[in-house]
């Protein structure tokens, strides 16, 4: 059961190693991603992703 769960936690980290969904990201933003953060807890079914940015997003 672990194998499936490092598995699981590899593929949502892997997610944002694609060029395409950063730069939708940053698009979306209008900043850079200069670091991404993620993590998830199977056993809790919580997941969170941190991105920081090259500049504080403006509210809306």
């Amino acid at each position: 059961m672990i194998i499936f769960f490092d598995a699981r936690t590899k593929l949502v980290k892997k997610i944002y190693t694609n060029p395409e969904v950063v730069t939708k990201l940053e698009d979306l933003t209008k900043a850079k991603i200069v670091r991404i953060f993620s993590d998830i807890n199977i056993e809790e079914d919580i997941g969170m992703t941190v991105f920081v940015f090259d500049r504080q997003l403006d509210s809306k």
